[in-house]
């Protein structure tokens, strides 16, 4: 039947339920500047003869699909596309050589294809038109040549996504025009100090975490001023936190948990006050909690700082943070009652759920070319007594305080059980004492309590048996006495 419309240019059929192969009689419409069938159910194999006259072809996307690509080694396309959309398809084992003949593309999407090579030299200097290249989720290996020199430096704006790989040496220097990086999952080591070199202010993402980077966060980040999300979690970088984040005021997620960052956290931060995401966790921050965090970080919806080596009192002002769905504190040396003003964190309390991931097109500017594109915070997580990694919006399900393995003394605030929304309270390993709150039954939400390894007394409150989705309850090592409750 395709074969029939001769005169076809546009052919979408992208997002249906559309199963069995792509005719190859597809190959005959030879008009054709766009072809669109993505997200379908289609199968099968592709061959040259599925684009044998398709000549004034500019767009090809055949994405998420279950497509295996059959080209002989030598073929050469007869066209040039703009547009290269092939995610999820199956272009692989090796890296697909008819590209080196598409010199004139925008945007380039061959990610996860099972290709298992080399990324050869050739591709970097195919097109400078080039404004996103998605290489993520393959086995790609080997090291990456310096990109400021190749073609893809002369494009006005350039994203480049290689995570998910294999891919290791130092890590790159990119052009100065570069709008986001992501490398991270890969195996890069070494200093990041070149990414000084990138000085057009266009970078709104750089996410390089879980690699074996190590060294110093270099002092340049005034070069930054559009930085959006900067993630370097799970590396062996070390030191303290340059002033120079300060200058990062549309900074909206940082995440430098479980790497060896040491000192305390500089004022600097405070300036950014667009910050909605604050992972520190398993590091050697020191000092104290800074009360400017609940002063002028008033969009925060998470804020953990899990294993560090913090101390003093929790300052009042945490109390401040009317965003927070989840507050980790745990693991430190902090001191002092658990502030009474804690019912203000007014987003534990209502059903109201609030968006945890990023879209680039809410904020397209003339500096963002990944207008389409989204990131979801991703979070380490003590849920239930297990360690559990969190992302790709799982986390605007949770609503958790832990204050575990502290030093925390006095009774536990009667104030907390106004949190109707907590699904999650940790205050296990600490010096608490008095009684468990009487009115404990109308957080109703909860599916984990622990209150174990304090010091706290006297009977279990009846009004428990209504927490009807309690799942772990942990009181051990206390001092409790009387009957259990009926119905818990």
């Amino acid at each position: 039947m395709i074969k029939n419309f001769s005169s076809l240019r546009w052919l979408s059929l992208y997002n249906n339920q559309l199963n069995g192969t792509v005719p190859k009689s597809i190959g005959l419409l030879s008009k054709l500047e766009w072809l669109e069938i993505s997200s379908n159910s289609l199968n099968g194999m592709i061959t040259e003869s599925h684009f044998s006259t398709l000549s004034k072809l500019r767009r090809l996307d055949m994405s998420f699909n279950s497509l295996r690509f059959n080209f002989s080694r030598d073929w050469i396309p007869p066209f040039q596309l703009d547009e290269i959309e092939l995610a999820s398809c199956k272009l692989g084992p090796k890296f697909p050589r008819w590209l080196k003949t598409q010199r004139n593309f925008s945007n380039l999407d061959i990610s996860g294809n099972e290709i298992s090579d080399s990324i050869p030299k050739w591709f970097w200097n195919l097109s400078s038109r080039a404004f996103h290249v998605n290489l993520s989720s393959n086995h790609l290996y080997g090291d990456l040549p310096n990109l400021s020199t190749t073609k893809f430096a002369d494009s006005f704006s350039l994203g480049i996504d290689l995570s998910k790989n294999k891919l290791d040496g130092p890590f790159p220097v990119f052009p100065i025009n570069v709008t986001y990086i992501n490398l991270s999952e890969n195996r890069f080591s070494g200093s990041i100090s070149s990414l000084c070199t990138i000085t057009s202010g266009k970078l709104v993402l750089l996410d390089v975490s879980d690699n074996q980077l190590s060294g110093k966060l270099p002092d340049c980040m005034t070069r930054s001023t559009n930085l959006l999300i900067l993630n370097l979690a799970n590396n062996h970088l070390s030191g303290k936190i340059p002033s120079s984040i300060g200058s990062l005021s549309r900074l909206e997620s940082l995440d430098l948990q479980n790497n060896n960052f040491s000192g305390e956290i500089p004022g600097a931060l405070g300036n950014c006050s667009a910050l909605q995401f604050l992972d520190l966790n398993y590091n050697n921050f020191s000092g104290i909690i800074p009360a400017w965090i609940g002063e002028r970080l008033s969009s925060l919806n998470f804020l953990l700082l899990r294993s560090n080596n913090f101390s003093g009192e929790i300052p009042l002002q945490l109390c401040w943070l009317t965003n927070i769905t989840l507050l980790d504190l745990s693991n430190n040396n902090l001191f002092g009652s658990i502030p009474r003003c804690i019912q203000n964190l007014t987003a534990l309390a209502q059903k109201e759920s609030l968006a945890h991931d990023h879209s680039f097109a809410d904020s397209h500017d003339d500096h963002n070319s990944w207008s389409e594109g989204s990131y979801a915070y991703n979070a380490t997580v003590m849920w239930k007594g297990t360690e559990r990694d969190y992302g790709n919006g799982n986390l605007k399900n949770l609503r958790i305080i832990d204050l575990s393995s502290n030093k925390l003394t006095g009774g536990i605030p009667v104030q907390i059980s106004v949190l109707f929304e907590l699904v999650q309270l940790n205050l296990s390993r600490n010096q608490l004492i008095g009684r468990i709150l009487s009115n404990i039954g109308q957080m109703r939400q909860l599916e984990s309590l622990d209150l174990s390894q304090n010091q706290l007394s006297g009977h279990l409150p009846g009004s428990m048996s209504q927490l009807n989705f309690l799942s772990t309850l942990n009181l051990s090592y206390n001092n409790f006495s009387g009957r259990i409750p009926l119905s818990t």
